[in-house]
C-alpha cells in the first residue's frame, strides 16, 4: 500500500516559491542595493519546480540504479572544472553552474552507492570511504572550505548510519581501523585547508566594516519595520548570502525570522516524511538531501547573525542563484519520491494529464 503524496512538503515548497518570488521582486525595486545574483529569479523558481516534478516522476529508485555511473559523471565534471581558469563555475554558453551545487547533488547519490555495498565486508567499507573523500579532494579550492566540510559531514552521517545498521560485515579491529582512516583523512584535510586557523579571523562584523560605514547587526533592528539607519549599499550579496540581514534591516526582524522558519518548516516536514519511510535506500537518499539543506540553512543563519565567517553560503529556496534553487527543488523531488511508489507516481501523472486536457 502506497502512502499519499506528502502534501505538507508540497504546500510548504509551493509557499516558499511564491514568497521567494515576492521577496526578490521587492528587492529588485530597491535602488539602495546592488543585486549580484540572478535578476530573473522567478524563472529560476519555475525551472526548479519543473525539475522537481521530473525527478519525482523518475523516482529515487531509478537514480539509485545508476548511482555509480552518475557519480563517475560528476567526478568527470569536477575534474573538468579544476582545469578551468574559474573552477567555481561550469559554463554552458551564457549559463553557469556552481561547482558546490554539483557536489551537493552528489550526497543523495552517495547514499545510493552505500546501499549497493549492503552486506559486504571491510573492502566495501574502504570503497565507501573513498567514494566519500575523493569528490571532496577534487573540489577542494574550487569552493569555500566550510562548504566542503558541510558536505563531508552530510556524507559521514550517511556512512555512520550504515555502520550502525551493521551493513558491513567487519570485525571490531577492522571497524576501529576504518574509523582511524576516516579520522586521519579529516585531520589531514583540515590541516591542509587551514580551516581551523582561518575560521575566526573574519566574521560578518568585519565584512560590514567597510570605510567605517557599518551595517547594523542582525539583532540591532526593529522587530517590525525598517531601522531607519540602513546602510544597505555596503551589504555584500544582499540577494544571496545576506538576504536575512537585508530583510531585517529593511523590513524588521520578524520578516527575516519568518523567512528562516519557512525554510526550516519544509526541511522539518521532509524529515517527517523520510523518517516514516520503511525503505533504507529511501531513508539514506532522503536524509542526505535534508542534511545538506539543513546544514546550509544553519550556516547561513549564523553567518547573518555574525557568528560565522563569510562562507559564500546560500539560504535554500531564497538565495538568487539558479544552481542552488534548482538543487533545492531536486532534493524536494527526491524526498517526495521516497514517500511514494512507482504506481502512485503513474496515477499522479495520469490525473495531471487528465486535468491538463480539461483546461
Amino acid at each position: 500500500m502506497h502512502r499519499k503524496i506528502e502534501w505538507d512538503v508540497v504546500i510548504t515548497a509551493a509557499l516558499i516559491g511564491v514568497i521567494s518570488i515576492l521577496v526578490h521582486w521587492f528587492m529588485g525595486k530597491d535602488k539602495s542595493i546592488r543585486i549580484t545574483g540572478n535578476d530573473t529569479f522567478y524563472k529560476s523558481v519555475g525551472i526548479g519546480v519543473a525539475v522537481m516534478i521530473a525527478v519525482y516522476m523518475i523516482g529515487h529508485n531509478m537514480i539509485a540504479k545508476y548511482a555509480k555511473e552518475i557519480a563517475l559523471f560528476m567526478f568527470f565534471i569536477l575534474i573538468f572544472l579544476r582545469l578551468q581558469p574559474d573552477s567555481k563555475y561550469l559554463g554552458f554558453g551564457s549559463a553557469r553552474v556552481i561547482t558546490a551545487a554539483v557536489l551537493c547533488l552528489y550526497v543523495p547519490v552517495y547514499g545510493a552507492i552505500l546501499h549497493k555495498y549492503r552486506g559486504d565486508g571491510i573492502i566495501a567499507l574502504l570503497k565507501a570511504i573513498l567514494w566519500m573523500i575523493v569528490p571532496i579532494v577534487v573540489i577542494h579550492k574550487s569552493s569555500r572550505v566550510i562548504t566542503e566540510v558541510a558536505l563531508l559531514a552530510a556524507m559521514m552521517m550517511q556512512l555512520l548510519f550504515c555502520i550502525k545498521k551493521r551493513w558491513f560485515k567487519i570485525h571490531l579491529i577492522s571497524f576501529l581501523a576504518a574509523v582511524a582512516v576516516i579520522t586521519f583523512a579529516v585531520k589531514v584535510f583540515m590541516d591542509k585547508s587551514g580551516l581551523l586557523g582561518r575560521f575566526g579571523r573574519k566574521t560578518i562584523s568585519n565584512v560590514f566594516s567597510i570605510d567605517e560605514n557599518v551595517v547594523q547587526s542582525f539583532f540591532d533592528v526593529n522587530f517590525v519595520g525598517g531601522s531607519g539607519e540602513e546602510k544597505l549599499k555596503f551589504l555584500p550579496k544582499p540577494d544571496i548570502d545576506f538576504l536575512l540581514t537585508y530583510q531585517a534591516n529593511r523590513y524588521g526582524l520578524l520578516p527575516a525570522i519568518g523567512i528562516a522558519l519557512l525554510v526550516i518548516a519544509v526541511i522539518t516536514f521532509g524529515y517527517k516524511s523520510v523518517i516514516r519511510c520503511k525503505n533504507d535506500l529511501g531513508f539514506l537518499m532522503g536524509t542526505g538531501c535534508l542534511n545538506v539543506l539543513l546544514e546550509n540553512t544553519v550556516i547561513n543563519i549564523f553567518e547573518n547573525m555574525g557568528k560565522m565567517p563569510y562562507t559564500d553560503t546560500f539560504l535554500p529556496f531564497f538565495s538568487s542563484q539558479t544552481s542552488y534553487i534548482v538543487m533545492a527543488y531536486i532534493f524536494v523531488g527526491i524526498i517526495l519520491s521516497v514517500g511514494k511508489g512507482r504506481y502512485a507516481r503513474e496515477r499522479f501523472l495520469k490525473y495531471a494529464m487528465r486535468n491538463l486536457l480539461r483546461c
